[in-house]
């Protein structure tokens, strides 16, 4: 048995022994310099940051793939080493609350969140809600609710879309607290952003503003309106939507030991992360 053992042991021993031979053989043939070369090229200022879509990802992507051919790699996608798909570039355009000539401007007075638009003026109904849950007496009105920070938001959206409310109006009473809400997720949320996504009408609306917002719907003091007011107030968020053309590159090498099996190394090129 101890004969056995050993032998076991002895062989295993060998098998990692010839798999870290391999690993530093080929671990070795990833140099600094080499990776230095590379980098330079990549991040230098004529690749322009290589946001996704413009000209410098494209340069990174002619790059990468004139790599790729001088390793030998088969390009996999019908000849190609290119992998086209489009991509959409949504950015706010015009996001405000109007009465008459007074305007109340989206990520000054409050900020907007949704992937939903409304194509322009529209008449939003705004209905204080109290210490009661949610319930269908908000249908199609957007539920304005204090608190002193965005704690237990997620649950009153949740309780909104459930009753088929139009939205969630959150109306912060801590002025610092809000301050730093605009601070930290206005400039995030105003930026394009890019996704696989087209507009969804349906999503989730959520506005957050504070109490001189609330006071301006309402027509009064906020200590004034009591849970179930009401109030019409036009709205309009509008996106703009633009096509952007990108692509993945793609290698392929088949192994020898397991062609039947594949591994996929993945790596980010593009600077903007999707």
């Amino acid at each position: 048995m101890r004969k056995l053992i050993y032998a076991f042991g002895l062989l295993v021993a060998v098998g990692l022994w010839a798999q870290d031979k391999t690993a530093i053989k080929f671990a070795n043939t990833i140099t600094a310099e080499d990776l230095k070369s590379h980098h330079s090229i990549l991040a230098s200022d004529e690749y322009e940051g290589r946001d996704t879509g413009k000209k410098g990802q494209k340069m990174a992507a002619e790059y990468i793939a004139n790599h790729f051919k001088s390793l030998g790699f088969e390009a996999p996608v019908a000849g190609s080493y290119f992998q086209e798909f489009n991509l959409t570039e949504s950015s706010l355009g015009s996001v405000y609350f109007r009465r008459e000539d007074e305007k109340k401007v989206g990520f000054e007075d409050f900020i907007y969140y949704s992937k939903s638009e409304t194509f322009g003026e529209e008449y939003i109904s705004v209905k204080m809600l109290g210490e009661e849950s949610i319930d269908s007496t908000y249908t199609g009105s957007y539920v304005a609710f204090l608190t002193d920070q965005l704690t237990g938001v997620q649950e009153k959206l949740e309780q909104a879309q459930e009753v088929g409310a139009k939205g969630l109006m959150v109306i912060i009473t801590n002025e610092a607290e809000f301050k730093a809400i605009m601070s930290r997720f206005g400039p995030y949320l105003k930026r394009p952003s890019l996704g696989l996504d087209s507009r969804n009408q349906e999503a989730e609306k959520m506005i957050i503003g504070d109490q001189s917002l609330a006071s301006w719907i309402f027509g009064k003091e906020l200590d004034e309106v009591n849970a179930g007011d009401e109030a019409d107030v036009i709205f309009s968020a509008d996106y703009l939507d633009k096509p952007i053309s990108t692509e993945n590159v793609l290698g392929f090498l088949e192994g020898t030991e397991k062609p039947d099996e594949i591994l996929v190394i993945t790596s980010l090129y593009d600077h903007v992360r999707i």
